[in-house]
């Protein structure tokens, strides 16, 4: 018993000491931010012949919930891996950032469950949950640079029982000035028949409690209903399309629902784009339509075609749209890519626009 006691002894004086040793550890870092700030600020040795530039990143706001808990808002340092060769920030990377705020949101609500990404319990148990149907990003300002902290707040609703929407509006807080806006269309399937399905009634108004109502994120060129119409449809492209080399999905395209995440698609749009086009001018408006899902070993590529501008029959399209492309993400059972072995993954379409002033050439 005396042996025990010692033992605990022993491990509250080692606790104590990791204790200390923890907060000397705190301290010390604190007062190196301020010495940095200092330095900054003095040049360090009087002169300022050893000054820093930066002494302490910009603070991003952790995510929560606003509005009532009708929104979830989230900001976000844009890192170096997430940036063109112009530092600013790709197409690609706005959509990661948007999948990531949604998929808090979802933890915030329905918390760390084990079921999926962040599900309702009531419906994961009727082997329930919401995929992804169709994505539409309009970015109307300029993309924010590398070191830029961006804030996105998002929002969801049901518009029937087998459908929901969400919405983003993007903001740059180190600029002040606003992005612009997402819309996106989801459907309920039942994960084992891989069949659309119905919200249970009360589950329906459980979602309608937390929604916005009408409020959307874009209100002119919304397109989230207009179909995206196949490649080899007469006048879907006006020139013939372009391949980018066939690919096979690894390990590292897939998300924890073991298929290829929908933000792996987007990369593989913008992979075929012209790099003309890509380097010298901005995407301002993408849609991508998900139909079909892509798993590990699929053999795949990317084709690209100049099309024409949607109409106002489809919603129209941004003031400063230039140039409109239309896209496709196929499977191919073999390496001719012919028509009868190939399955669409996503069909999408990008409008382009000229640089904005200040902006650069990738």
């Amino acid at each position: 018993m005396g042996h025990a006691s010692g033992a605990a002894r022993g491990q509250d004086r080692r606790g104590s000491a990791a204790g200390v040793r923890h907060c000397w550890r705190a301290h010390a870092i604190e007062q190196e931010h301020r010495e940095a700030e200092a330095a900054a600020t003095t040049g360090g040795d009087g002169g300022g012949a050893f000054e820093v530039q930066i002494p302490r990143f910009p603070q991003v706001v952790a995510g929560q919930m606003t509005d009532s808990n009708r929104t979830y808002t989230e900001e976000f340092l844009v890192r170096m891996d997430e940036v063109n060769e112009s530092r600013e920030c790709t197409t690609e990377t706005m959509i990661k950032l948007l999948q990531e705020t949604a998929v808090n949101h979802a933890l915030a609500m329905w918390g760390r469950n084990g079921h999926g990404i962040a599900t309702d319990p009531s419906m994961a148990e009727a082997n329930l949950v919401f995929a992804l149907a169709k994505l539409q990003v309009q970015v109307t300002g300029a993309y924010p640079a590398w070191g830029d902290v961006v804030r996105i707040v998002t929002w969801f609703d049901t518009e029937s029982r087998i459908t929901g929407r969400r919405d983003w509006s993007i903001y740059n807080v180190t600029t002040g000035q606003f992005i612009g806006g997402a819309t996106s269309l989801w459907v309920v399937v039942n994960y084992k028949t891989r069949k659309l399905s119905r919200l249970p009634e009360g589950l329906k108004k459980r979602f309608d409690f937390f929604s916005l109502g009408d409020e959307r994120a874009l209100q002119a060129g919304n397109r989230l209903k207009c179909k995206l119409p196949p490649m080899s449809e007469e006048g879907v492209c006006r020139v013939n399309p372009v391949s980018t080399p066939v690919r096979s999905a690894g390990r590292s395209d897939e998300d924890l629902n073991g298929h290829v995440n929908n933000t792996k698609f987007a990369e593989w749009v913008m992979d075929g784009v012209p790099d003309d086009i890509y380097r010298t001018m901005r995407c301002c408006d993408i849609e991508i339509e998900y139909r079909a899902e892509g798993r590990r070993g699929d053999r795949v590529f990317s084709r690209a075609c100049d099309a024409p501008l949607p109409g106002d029959d489809e919603g129209g399209c941004p003031a400063s749209a230039q140039l409109c492309l239309n896209h496709v993400v196929q499977r191919c059972d073999d390496e001719t890519q012919d028509a009868s072995s190939c399955t669409d993954l996503v069909r999408a379409r990008s409008i382009w626009r000229d640089l904005l002033p200040g902006e650069k050439a990738a």
